[in-house]
């Protein structure tokens, strides 16, 4: 073995006991997502590493080369290059930019770079710093996203849960021990394609002193996060994700068909098991949100607390978010949810994907580039929040 692969097996056994760490820290808990963004960043070194090594070794593998023909009837023979180029690299970054907001062509040395990227779909992967970027704005501008619990999975993926939980009980002397055993099931995911475009012309490519990548970064962040929204709060989980607001139970059916009370909002509060109330969150459409404000409790006070010094609304302390996608006081519609969202998981799979044309639309001289990401989500455990449903 040689000492570059040796080295390379040292620093992947550090790392994959930097996760076991983070994984053993936790026990049965759900990662944090500080946690979840750590564990992904090894797991994606260690994938690195893997590849790295498997190139050396193949390389030191290889037999030499016997040829017995004449020198002069021999075409020189070029190897390609072992050393292993990752998306983490800045050699592939560099490349990727190259190819996705440059027009020019590229070397053989940026080919092969871009290698390591190539979605099976035929687009490019971000390089890890942009994919960066776009995690952290998908989580500043998608509060599912920050909220909720996000893992990592490849292709169609069944999840272990808990389906009840077990129970202890006090047993006389010599008394006979019922065993209360809990019950799993799975949840299955299969992410869905998320996908957006924008076209932008060649001659806004060409100028310099425009930063094209950092405005497509942030365009194509912005119109993902909403999308993802869109489908975490109200997906129907038929064909298409799971909101979490059609994933938690239906608890409390309000009085009236555009109306709430407050009882209303007690009783969903004391629905929710206390356990999940300590984590929990209020969901609700903003017109929903200003019918809450008005309402009082037999005190005469107002059950609704402003944040103060930038902090979040509050009901009852638990801090309350407003989204379009949630359903409107209507009759038969869930226009407020409550629980504790670490229940809800987002299960990505891959990075996110830069597709480019540059022939569609040769006409008009424009280039479209075309940003995909895949997910599935759902609600572990529906009894961790609950809805109020309008009568």
């Amino acid at each position: 073995m040689s000492d570059i692969i040796k080295k390379l097996q040292e620093q992947r056994n550090r790392l994959i006991a930097q996760g076991r760490a983070i994984l053993h820290a936790v026990g049965s808990d759900p990662l944090s997502p500080d946690d979840v963004i750590k564990y992904d960043g090894i797991d994606g070194d260690v994938s690195a590493l893997t590849s790295t090594i498997q190139r050396h070794q193949a390389e030191q593998d290889r037999p030499a080369i016997a040829d017995t023909r004449a020198a002069s009837d021999v075409s020189p023979v070029i190897e390609p290059e072992s050393r292993g180029v990752s998306v983490k690299s800045e050699e592939y970054r560099s490349a990727w930019e190259k190819a996705i907001f440059r027009r020019g062509g590229l070397s053989v040395s940026e080919s092969r770079a871009l290698e390591a990227g190539v979605d099976a779909e035929g687009g490019y992967l971000t390089p890890t710093i942009t994919e960066g970027r776009i995690i952290e704005g998908l989580r500043e501008q998608n509060f599912m996203r920050a909220l909720s619990t996000v893992i990592q999975v490849s292709g169609k993926t069944n999840v272990p849960t808990v389906a009840t939980d077990g129970s202890a009980t006090i047993v006389a002397e010599e008394g006979t021990i019922t065993p209360s055993d809990g019950s799993f099931s799975q949840l299955a995911f299969s992410p869905y394609k998320l996908t957006t475009s924008v076209l932008v012309s060649n001659e806004l490519i060409e100028d310099a002193a425009f930063n094209l990548s950092d405005w497509l970064n942030q365009e194509l962040t912005r119109r993902l996060a909403a999308g993802e929204n869109t489908y975490m709060i109200n997906g129907s989980g038929s064909s298409l994700p799971q909101g979490w607001m059609n994933g938690v139970s239906a608890n409390v059916t309000a009085a009236g068909a555009a109306a709430l009370i407050t009882d209303e909002i007690y009783d969903l509060w004391f629905s929710v098991k206390q356990s999940y109330r300590q984590n929990g969150v209020w969901l609700m459409e903003d017109l929903t949100l200003a019918a809450v404000r008005k309402l009082k409790d037999t005190t005469n006070q107002y059950i609704y607390s402003p944040g103060y010094q930038g902090g979040p609304d509050q009901l009852f302390g638990r801090p309350v978010y407003t989204h379009s996608d949630m359903d409107a006081m209507t009759s038969g519609k869930r226009s407020v949810v409550f629980g504790d969202p670490s229940w809800y998981m987002i299960a990505d799979q891959g990075g996110t994907r830069i597709d480019v044309s540059r022939e569609r639309y040769i006409e008009t001289d424009q280039t479209l580039v075309k940003a995909t990401r895949r997910f599935d989500s759902k609600i572990s455990i529906a009894a961790s929040g609950g809805c109020i449903v309008q009568a």
